[in-house]
């Protein structure tokens, strides 16, 4: 009689070992995501060719790189950016100085590559004061001469419901 109750708890533990070894990284890859960064927006921070993980389930905070899908010309796009203001922050961007307002408090950004300038490639800029727009966001990339971000009106508001996660660890460059 003990022989076959060894036999079952030993069957019942491999069945619940293989079943983690199942379920662990189905819910891992449910929580997480794997990005690559595409371009030098994001210099020097994160650089082209990196690989990002990212958490599904993190709320975004101001400060944080994110990844969402935007809108630019009509096509769906991909961005990984710096989450700058969200719905009702009113950003100024003062090109003169170099400097970013929300809600007429200067931003430390310790990150940033170079100076706030306009990207090289931005032929429809915003106007100043901006109010983000209900359930939206303001996304700036960390080298700001080389990012097409919220500054350009090609991009479209960028919806909040498009966030896809909060980048939490960059692995390696390629």
């Amino acid at each position: 009689m003990k022989e076959k109750e060894k036999e079952s708890g030993s069957k019942i533990k491999s069945v619940i070992i293989y079943g983690l070894c199942i379920l662990i990284p189905i819910i891992f890859f449910l929580i997480f995501h794997i990005t690559i960064v595409d371009g030098q927006s994001m210099e020097s921070t994160y650089e082209n060719g990196n690989v990002l993980l990212i958490n599904t389930l993190d709320t975004p905070e101001k400060g944080d790189v994110i990844v969402t899908k935007a809108v630019s010309e009509g096509k769906d796009i991909t961005l990984v950016k710096r989450l700058i203001a969200k719905e009702g922050d009113k950003v100024y961007i003062d090109y003169d100085k170099h400097e970013v307002y929300v809600n007429d408090e200067l931003l430390d950004e310790p990150y940033i590559k170079d100076k706030t300038v306009m990207s090289d490639d931005c032929n429809t800029p915003l106007e100043y004061p901006y109010t983000v727009p209900e359930g939206c966001i303001f996304v700036m990339g960390d080298n700001r001469g080389a990012s097409m971000d919220s500054r350009d009106k090609r991009i479209e508001p960028v919806k909040e419901s498009d966030v896809q996660g909060v980048v939490i660890h960059k692995f390696w460059l390629t």
